[in-house]
């Protein structure tokens, strides 16, 4: 969703016709402005018409008549749930007239972020960014996985320093109210599970040095991000996923004729080839959902895995912290998921993506060979001006950007991250 006052004939159309499509609206508020839009809907802001809330603003959520039924269900129960606290936008309101549904929420002004982007100084980034792991682990811990996770859906009031996650349409909230399963549990499952407590790598020296001595310290010397491995694990591709069906072979006498079926898979001739065999093109096809915004897909999406938890809206923000620390805004732009996936490799190195893409029970072909950068070095490059930025920030930026969503930190441990120390 994006979002800015709009005044254009056609805004004016819009405005009129929400105003005449549902009753309710024309009745109960007069619509100002239209602020923002989407795919999936238009916002509008307006004015209250009883007398006791005639100074109050909202925001009218106009969710297009094409939109599953499920899916706005879906919205209300997240913005329901978990909506009003911990820097998640809330809901007031539900008006709906055939098929046209308005979610009526409180009025957040805000600022676009390409306006504040290049002003903000470290100590506002360090604040903004905490601010939206705070918001993350909120939706997390009520086993929502927001899906769109990006600038425009995280608003930000410059000027009172307030913070609000929008836009629940794409949340996946399959396990709302359901106990959040750790990580090692969601690779063994084919549906969307969010993990609430992922195991978090040791903490950097650079943490340590902070944590006993109580000091900045002098920066540190980062091992380059993602270097290759030793070597690429090895995996059975008939055993990537739990929906793949099983080839079997049959073993013949020395007359030609069938003597046993075996039980265990063929393995399969492509693997590490620029092929598709026919025992990969007999298996059923899998479903993976590709909801988001382009720029802020994590791999796993990329790569179409089934097992997809809420390690992915932290990849998103990962990347919301890259703009920052790189000055470039928006830093991944693709026109396709495979131009979005070699630009990440273009990042990460060749080797770095196929090791973390077997963890999907994927396999990643690129020729040639690329070798990974370093973050620090690879902001320090692109930033324009002279900001400079803590080691601990390129420590977190690099476990928000983990590759593999098993070893991606959390948003409840990224919170405990020593950069943000300073703030709790």
């Amino acid at each position: 969703m994006n979002h800015y006052l709009i005044h254009t004939e056609e805004a004016q159309e819009e405005m009129e016709a929400l105003a005449n499509n549902i009753p309710q609206v024309k009745q109960h508020f007069a619509i100002i402005n239209k602020i923002g839009s989407g795919t999936f809907s238009s916002v509008f802001s307006a004015r209250a018409k009883a007398s006791g809330c005639s100074k109050r603003l909202f925001a009218l959520k106009h969710i297009i008549p094409t939109s599953h039924p499920n899916r706005i269900v879906s919205e209300l129960r997240c913005l329901r749930k978990v909506g009003g606290e911990h820097n998640v936008m809330g809901v007031d309101a539900c008006l709906r007239h055939r098929d046209h549904v308005v979610i009526v929420m409180p009025f957040f002004p805000h600022q676009r972020f390409q306006d504040y982007r290049e002003e903000m100084s470290v100590e506002e980034i360090r604040g903004y960014m905490y601010n939206l792991m705070l918001a993350l682990r909120h939706v997390h811990n009520a086993g929502i996985v927001h899906r769109d996770v990006k600038p425009s859906n995280f608003l930000f009031d410059r000027k009172l320093k307030k913070y609000a996650l929008v836009d629940f349409g794409l949340a996946d909230a399959n396990h709302l109210d359901k106990k959040p399963i750790s990580s090692s549990t969601q690779k063994k499952s084919s549906s969307v599970i969010p993990s609430k407590v992922q195991t978090l790598p040791e903490m950097s020296s650079e943490c340590k040095k902070r944590k006993s001595s109580g000091a900045e310290g002098p920066s540190i010397k980062r091992t380059r991000q993602g270097s290759p491995p030793s070597r690429l694990a090895e995996i059975d591709v008939n055993q990537q996923t739990s929906s793949s069906k099983r080839v079997t072979a049959v073993v013949h006498n020395r007359h030609g004729q069938p003597l046993l079926k075996s039980v265990h898979p063929v393995q399969c001739h492509c693997r590490g080839h620029f092929m598709v065999c026919t025992i990969c093109q007999a298996r059923e096809t899998q479903n993976a959902s590709r909801a988001g915004t382009p720029g802020f897909r994590a791999p796993e999406v990329l790569l179409k895995c089934p097992q997809q938890g809420t390690a992915l809206d932290v990849w998103s923000a990962g990347v919301i912290f890259l703009c920052f620390l790189s000055g470039r805004y928006p830093f991944f732009k693709a026109p396709d998921d495979l131009s979005a996936l070699a630009q990440v490799i273009n990042v990460f190195g060749s080797v770095a993506v196929q090791e973390a893409a077997l963890t999907y029970g994927k396999w990643v072909g690129t020729n040639p060979t690329q070798p990974p950068i370093e973050l620090k070095i690879l902001c320090d490059t692109l930033r324009d001006s002279v900001m400079l930025f803590e080691a601990e920030a390129y420590d977190l930026l690099a476990r928000l950007l983990a590759l593999d969503p098993a070893k991606r930190i959390s948003a409840e441990d990224a919170i405990k991250h020593c950069y943000f120390d300073s703030l709790r």
